[in-house]
Parts: structure tokens; sequence; C-alpha cells
């Protein structure tokens, strides 16, 4: 995902903007904000018989229009329009991080979270830690690989599938987790939900990245032994593969290279395997352990989403599905450190199904 082209109308466009708002904010930055609204909300341009677009200055404040429309409350160019479009603000916004793990922020410190927001024409949605969301909905609305929401045909049809046709692609999916995982298994297994009646666990305590690869006694069993993780994923006949573990494996500063040679020794064994990474779930503000903390989670979640948009592996943020915004929302919580409760479980499950839909649309289009 390349954010530096996703927002690139035209190079002239650009080109002026910089030149314009640098000059404006060095003179009139302070000028008293203005008493009425701009004069049009939509101007054509005569010369040219089209409606303009670009940067116009008026009453000393500059204002943008795109395709003839005056913008309102939104970033163009990555400076903030208020509710008259006035650009009054002197900080300058961008795009930050890479690789799975962009957010958009300010020289002033602030950044955008639990929000929506339109950036440059577009519409996007930022998690509660502030990263962008993408190839997952927000309610009906789907957003794409970019993370940009588009109101399609085939979004507007992938937002009313039902839970029957979610049943059919989850059919036959295995999950291989640890012990936050199991409380999902336990959940799926007392559950009338078709969906939740479709998974495969492959999940013990302690169960970690690490021990995969190692195959010791914290390995799950599968149709009565146990066995290296792979070889019971290629038993099981499937290649819809879900892994939700890591919290057993925080504090190894390589944990994301370790799950890509867990990734790889399955595709060895399932070559055709179609493998998604769930984040790691965070601890109870609280309850936190020595490396077990909310700020060593939400690292090890930045290495993972970076590492599956590098392999071109899906990821489901489950942690942004049951969080406070500091940690594991105690309402979910059952043991006060990181093991969850059916309400979080019920939250795991409409997230497969946020994950199901956003991959559907990926296939109709």
């Amino acid at each position: 995902m390349r954010r530096g082209t996703i927002f690139k109308k035209a190079v002239s466009m650009i080109l002026c903007s910089t030149f314009v708002l640098t000059s404006i904010f060095q003179s009139e930055v302070h000028a008293e904000k203005k008493t009425e609204k701009h004069e049009y909300d939509i101007v054509e341009d005569s010369a040219e018989g089209s409606c303009k677009d670009g940067w116009e200055q008026y009453e000393g404040y500059w204002y943008y229009y795109y395709d003839g429309e005056l913008q309102k409350e939104c970033f163009w160019d990555g400076y903030w329009l208020d509710s008259d479009g006035a650009c009054t603000s002197p900080y300058k916004a961008g795009w930050n991080g890479g690789a799975g793990n962009w957010w958009y922020g300010d020289d002033s410190g602030w950044y955008a979270k639990s929000c929506w927001l339109k950036i440059d024409g577009e519409y996007y949605y930022f998690d509660a830690k502030g990263m962008m969301c993408f190839n997952t909905y927000i309610g009906s609305c789907y957003l794409n690989d970019d993370g940009i929401y588009k109101d399609t045909e085939n979004s507007r049809w992938a937002a009313g599938i039902s839970a029957g046709e979610l049943a059919n692609y989850f059919r036959g999916a295995v999950i291989v987790g640890d012990s936050v995982c199991v409380g999902f298994e336990m959940y799926c297994s007392s559950s009338g939900d078709p969906v939740a009646q479709q998974f495969t666990f492959m999940a013990n305590g302690s169960f970690g990245v690490n021990n995969a690869l190692s195959f010791n006694n914290t390995t799950p069993t599968y149709m009565g032994e146990k066995r290296p993780i792979w070889d019971s994923i290629a038993l099981s006949g499937t290649n819809h593969v879900y892994i939700s573990m890591g919290v057993n494996d925080v504090g190894y500063s390589e944990m994301d290279v370790t799950y890509e040679t867990l990734v790889d020794r399955i595709h060895q064994y399932v070559p055709n395997a179609e493998i998604t990474i769930c984040s790691i779930t965070g601890v109870m503000v609280g309850g936190e352990k020595g490396h077990v903390s909310n700020a060593y989670v939400d690292w090890y979640n930045k290495k993972l989403r970076a590492m599956c948009a590098r392999k071109g592996l899906g990821f489901i943020d489950l942690n942004s599905w049951v969080t406070d915004g500091t940690g594991l929302y105690s309402g979910y919580c059952s043991d006060g450190y990181v093991h969850q409760n059916p309400s979080a479980y019920a939250r795991w499950l409409e997230a497969f199904k946020c994950y199901g839909r956003a991959e559907l649309v990926k296939r109709y289009e």
C-alpha cells in the first residue's frame, strides 16, 4: 500500500497547493477568523466551462474545491478545512507508518482514532489505537485493501450476506490457537450460530508460535494424537487456516520472524493453504505481568500486521473488537488477566464474520 500515490489527483494541484499554503501560513495564519461563509459552495470555471478544482483564496483564507464543490470538515493535502471550508489551522497532517500499520496525525501530536475521516476525498476509519482499518467492515461499510470506503454495488450486496452464505465461506476452516482461543472454541461449540459451527479447533493452553515449531507437550491433539501442527492441518484436508496465538510468545523480539517460519512450514505441507493471522488480544488494565503488557501487545500486533502485508496473508484485528482503548475491556475479561468471557467471544465471532464478508467482496469484485 503506497500512501504517496493514493491521494495525488493531479500533479499540478499538489505543486500549487504546496506553494500557496506555505505562503499563506507564513503571513496570515494569525489573521482574524472570517465572519461569514464563503460566497460560493460550487464554483464554475468560466474560462474552461467546467467546475474548478484546487485551492482558492477568499478574504484571507484558503479553500479547496473538488469537482467544483467546496470541501468542508476534512483534510486536503494535509491541511484541515473547518465547517465553513476555511483552512485556519497552522498544523499539517500526514500518513505515518507503513505495511499495514498506517495512522494519520498532524504536527501538534494529534492523531485520528475511533473515527471516520475524509482525507483527500476518500473516507477512512481509524480504530481505538489509531490504526487505519482495511479489508474489513465497519458497520455496513466495506473498507478495501487501501482502507478506503467504496459504496459499490458489490459492497452493498456483501453487507447483506446471510449467515448461511458466511457459513459456507468458513466451512472446513481450522483455527490454531492458545488458551485464549480455547475459550473461543468452547463458545463456538455451544453456539447455534451457523458460522460458529464451521470451525475445527487445534488449540491448547500454553501453545504458542515457538512451541508450534518445537513440537512439545503443549501441541494440540487432533484425532486423538499429538503431531506437528502442520501435519494435523494437512490431515484435516483444509486449505483455510486461522492462527490465533502469541500471548505466550510476548517477550520474544523476533516473534514475527518465528510466525513467518511457521507459516512457511504450513505451506510446505499444505501449499494452497489460505492463512490468516489473528492479532493478539490485550491484558485487562491492572493485570499486566512482566512482558505480558498492553504496550508489548500493541507493538507485536503492529509487527504482525506488517508481516501479513509483506507476505500477502490475511489479518483479523481481534484486539480492536475487545479493547477499551487501553487494554482488554474489563467487561470482557474472565480472570483479570488475558482470558475472556462469552461476551468477548461473541465479539470474536462478529470479527470473523466481518472478515468473511470483506473476503467475499474481494472474491466477487
